[in-house]
């Protein structure tokens, strides 16, 4: 029998995550959080970090919720995503932190919650799905 696989050792060396400068925090069978200290570079014409930025930190988040337990012959990815911005995020606001959770675990498909959050305040909440496929 093959040896799980240590998600938590190989998050920074992703590289969209090391891009970014996600900092993985928490990650136990069926949650997950990740932060993001926000950058000027993440800013979009209004002066507040770009959806895209708080949709990949979501992402990663849900992602990281529920690879732990994932069989060492599967992989997944993201076949839908719903996101949900509430307030808007800053530069000068502190630091991104989205926590995930497993909502339903299936054989084939995972759906996961993230909110995501800024000072206390939720600035975003998504809904992700996630298809599960044997690696070749």
């Amino acid at each position: 029998m093959s040896q799980p696989r240590n998600w938590k050792a190989g998050f920074s060396a992703v590289p969209a995550n090391a891009w970014l400068g996600l900092c993985l925090v928490r990650m136990e069978r069926g949650e997950s959080e990740v932060r993001l200290q926000p950058r000027e570079e993440f800013t979009q014409e209004a002066g507040v970090v770009h959806g895209g930025v708080l949709g990949a930190l979501a992402d990663t988040t849900a992602a990281y919720c529920l690879l732990d337990g994932l069989e060492p012959h599967r992989s997944t990815l993201c076949a839908e995503y719903k996101i949900n911005f509430l307030r808007p995020a800053t530069v000068d606001g502190g630091e991104l932190a989205a926590v995930g959770k497993t909502l339903q675990r299936g054989r084939k498909l995972t759906v996961a919650e993230v909110d995501v959050t800024q000072a206390g305040k939720r600035v975003a909440r998504a809904t992700f799905t996630y298809i599960h496929f044997d690696r070749e």
